[in-house]
């Protein structure tokens, strides 16, 4: 029989700690990286006088693109169909939105609506709706090829993607 003392439970725990830290680590490292972008974040970790990189990256495209509601949306939706080719839908939605709100300052626009074209985009794309890696569960319970899912919601999914762009300039 195995008895379990105060040191075996310690080291037990120091290893579940590390398998979680193993697990965990990149997710910490790309969402810092991504939310040290936004200035209020950054002036909390890095200094009371750091500046976000997606500043500089708003500068930068401010002196090359000329920045209105048409091509801040645009980006934003772009940007949202990247980050849902994932899969997920929802891994570049901390990204979108510290976007958003850089551009929205630099244009005055509502950041809220900004964002949301971008969140739009990320989960329709990533959420299963265009790419089918998340209907892989659903196609397994239906007993439907995934494929054909993605193929039947494409043309639904792109119309109501044109529209949300539509509305979302409307609204800016």
């Amino acid at each position: 029989m195995v008895t379990l003392t105060a040191s075996h439970i310690a080291y037990l725990i120091m290893i579940l700690i590390i398998l979680i830290l193993l697990t965990f680590a990149p997710i910490i490292v790309v969402s810092a990286f991504f939310l040290l972008g936004e200035t209020s974040m950054a002036k909390e970790v890095i200094s009371p006088h750091a500046k976000g990189y997606l500043v500089d990256l708003g500068m930068y495209l401010s002196q090359h693109i000329p920045l209105n509601k048409y091509t801040v949306s645009l980006l934003e939706f772009s940007l949202g169909i990247l980050t849902g080719l994932s899969g997920s839908g929802f891994s570049g939605l901390p990204l979108i939105g510290a976007i958003a709100k850089t551009f929205s300052s630099t244009l005055n626009l509502n950041p809220a609506i900004l964002a949301s074209i971008g969140q739009i985009a990320a989960i329709w794309t990533g959420g299963g709706t265009i790419i089918p890696w998340s209907t892989v569960a659903v196609s397994t319970v239906i007993d439907v090829e995934a494929e054909k899912i993605a193929k039947k919601n494409m043309v639904p999914a792109i119309a109501g993607l044109m529209a949300a762009y539509l509305v979302t300039i409307f609204l800016l």
